[in-house]
């Protein structure tokens, strides 16, 4: 998360835990950047991963892979917002 966000603890964080400030670490939805940090994580996984992002379509991801038999392809995973295609 690039953003910073709190609350003020309520009775569901246990009683001892009431009007404290609670510092939220990670959030999925809701945030102003939460699209810019899904797109930058799963770009890290890609890179992990050995894809590398297709210059003409940054959301088209190939990788050069081997059959069995030793016949050479491509493996190519398509992004679009919070969708993913393997092929």
């Amino acid at each position: 998360m690039s953003e910073k966000h709190y609350i003020i603890c309520g009775p569901e964080f246990g009683l001892e835990n009431i009007g404290r400030i609670g510092v939220i670490i990670r959030a999925l939805y809701g945030g102003k950047s939460a699209g810019a940090d899904y797109w930058r994580h799963v770009r890290t996984a890609m890179n992990e991963l050995g894809f590398e992002s297709c210059k003409a379509d940054p959301d088209v991801w190939l990788r050069l892979s081997t059959k069995v038999d030793g016949s050479k392809y491509y493996q190519y995973v398509l992004l679009y917002t919070d969708d993913i295609l393997a092929v």
